[in-house]
């Protein structure tokens, strides 16, 4: 056997050019191989940093074990492949770093620098040594899990709101992961917290002082449906900024307090922003913003306005005067009014005034250029007031491999 192109998938024996024609590269290093961007994180066999090699006793090391008959890392037993002594905190299963917290403020900070979950890839020597026999099983087809993005909207009526969600999974992510060739946030984050179910949430905080998010309200469920699921409501003030953030739960919370559940950001997914008008105030549409690095360091920023009835708000036609976007260094403080001081600017586009029908959208062309900063944080002014916020952080770079002799 080797790489099957029909079902992306690698048996053994594995060899340097099964794993080349898998992940479509020509660098036949095998230390290159198992440290290269072209995996598929969320394939359930994959290179991993842990110790151990490949020998001829039939398991090499205590933790985790090498399974001589199946060439592969032992899902049979209690110390499962999976489970491995990464040195970050010992949090990591499956190859990644979770992304958790006990505090609200530890999740919307992460999802504020644009932090997603990290898989670490072996960082090679004797102790986490660079193995072809992790890519036994590996699954090149392995789906990026679906994400939650709330969307952004502004000028929101105070008072009591409900919030619904989707969360698109598959009827196969319903299965045991030992049934399938691919792992989800949900696989990682049993294993780690100990728990048959982890349920999923949403958290409105205000972050009118964004150094200081406040929980106003947040509720978990056990499950999603197709057609969203309401997780919760909340009695929102007058003239403040709110964010709307996805998380994963080790427990049931439901209030003002997370009642000492641990929670997680959740992969590929992001923050909603709104703020609050009074009682009576005039709606005019929602402001979307989202800002992102792409691997080659391009950073694509997409603006939009939609007037589509959205949450139960029904907007009429309005021209939206003077629309500008701003992108600016980490760390700036715009102004609620007016613009961002002209030192934080690195670039300006101003779209001039735009008429939108009632139920309709307008999406500006996308924007892109390439920063000299390895963060930025985007503004979305209208009429001269600060309507919305996206930051977008570049990926962290893998350092080229030291070869190391097998």
């Amino acid at each position: 056997m080797a790489y099957d192109g029909s079902t992306g998938k690698i048996s053994a024996p594995v060899s340097v050019y099964d794993v080349m024609q898998a992940l479509g590269v020509s660098n036949n290093d095998v230390g290159s191989l198992c440290r290269s961007e072209q995996i598929r994180r969320w394939s359930k066999f994959k290179p991993v940093n842990i110790g151990g090699t490949y020998g001829g006793s039939t398991y090499i090391n205590t933790l985790p074990l090498l399974n001589m008959t199946t060439k592969k890392w032992d899902e049979t037993l209690s110390f499962q492949w999976w489970r491995d002594t990464n040195r970050k905190n010992n949090l990591s299963r499956y190859g990644f770093l979770p992304i958790v917290g006990t505090t609200i403020k530890a999740i919307f900070d992460a999802y504020n620098q644009g932090d997603d979950w990290v898989y670490y890839v072996p960082e090679g020597g004797a102790n986490y040594p660079y193995r072809l026999i992790d890519f036994n099983g590996y699954y090149h087809f392995a789906p990026e899990p679906a994400g939650i993005e709330v969307g952004n909207w502004t000028q929101v009526l105070q008072g009591s709101w409900s919030f619904t969600f989707d969360l698109n999974r598959s009827q196969d992510d319903a299965l045991p992961v030992t049934q399938r060739d691919y792992i989800i946030p949900e696989d990682i984050l049993k294993t780690l917290w100990g728990i048959s179910t982890v349920y999923y949430g949403l958290a409105i905080v205000d972050a009118t002082t964004p150094s200081n998010p406040t929980l106003v309200y947040a509720v978990t469920s056990a499950t999603i449906s197709g057609t969203g699921t309401t997780v919760g409501t909340a009695s929102l003030s007058y003239d403040h900024d709110y964010y709307i953030i996805p998380f994963f739960a080790n427990g049931t919370i439901n209030g003002a307090s997370l009642g000492g559940k641990t929670i997680a950001l959740v992969p590929n997914s992001s923050m909603g922003v709104m703020h609050t008008a009074q009682s009576g105030a005039q709606e005019y549409g929602r402001y979307i913003l989202k800002a992102t690095f792409g691997p080659t360091g391009r950073l694509v920023v997409n603006t939009a306005i939609s007037t589509e009835t959205y949450a139960g708000v029904q907007y009429n036609a309005h021209t939206f005067q003077n629309v500008t976007m701003y992108v600016c260094k980490p760390g700036t403080v715009a102004p609620a009014t007016g613009a961002p001081s002209s030192s934080d600017v690195l670039h300006e586009e101003a779209y001039g005034n735009i008429y939108i029908e009632a139920n309709s959208r307008w999406d500006a062309a996308p924007y892109d250029m390439r920063p000299t900063q390895d963060s930025v944080i985007c503004f979305l002014y209208e009429d001269g007031k600060k309507r919305v916020t996206a930051n977008a952080k570049k990926p962290q770079p893998i350092e080229p491999p030291t070869p190391t002799q097998l």
